[in-house]
């Protein structure tokens, strides 16, 4: 099992729109409309995160280092999404290709943004799978039910390959309820 964080998903798009009220870019429709700043998609790919070994993670501390400062070269909020659509989706794509993954289970706020599902599906020659609503919105809860069945059936919960631990360990406690 392998799992870590290939880029920042929807945040920066969601961090763009904010500039115009919004929480967020629906379907990707404002992206739909502007172009790429090749130029900063360049820069974006040489960003040294896109060419670190898994288990890797980003949190905001990088978009607002690494990130939001080559991005917001971009004057137009438009080629801004759009750039950024494009970066998503061509990250995604390579981290696929280079493990020879011929299908992939899209979910979070990404799922939800058609323009980027598009994007990936004209990438990837192999199956984009969305999953419906009640899987996107509550994937952690499905998660933490997975972690929990691991810890009763004395698994470990925690995967050296997913969070860089030096020991795999089923951390944790049990408790039940009261009657």
């Amino acid at each position: 099992m392998i799992a870590f964080d290939i880029c920042s998903g929807n945040l920066p798009m969601n961090e763009v729109v904010k500039s115009i009220g919004l929480t967020y870019d629906k379907n990707g429709e404002i992206a739909r409309k502007g172009e790429i700043d090749f130029a900063i998609l360049e820069q974006l790919h040489k960003l040294e995160h896109f060419h670190k070994s898994a288990p890797k993670s980003l949190g905001t501390e990088w978009l607002e280092s690494e990130f939001y400062p080559i991005i917001n070269k971009i004057e137009s909020l438009e080629n801004k999404l759009r750039t950024v659509i494009e970066h998503t989706a061509i990250e995604i794509i390579n981290v696929l290709q280079s493990n020879n993954i011929s299908s992939v289970y899209i979910t979070g706020g990404g799922a939800k943004n058609n323009f980027l599902i598009e994007r990936i599906r004209f990438f990837f020659k192999g199956e984009v799978i969305v999953p419906s609503e009640e899987i996107i919105d509550f994937k952690e809860a499905i998660i933490f039910a997975f972690l929990g069945a691991r810890y009763l059936r004395n698994e470990t919960t925690t995967v050296k390959s997913v969070t860089g631990a030096s020991i795999e360990v089923s951390s944790g406690t049990f408790h039940r309820a009261m009657k």
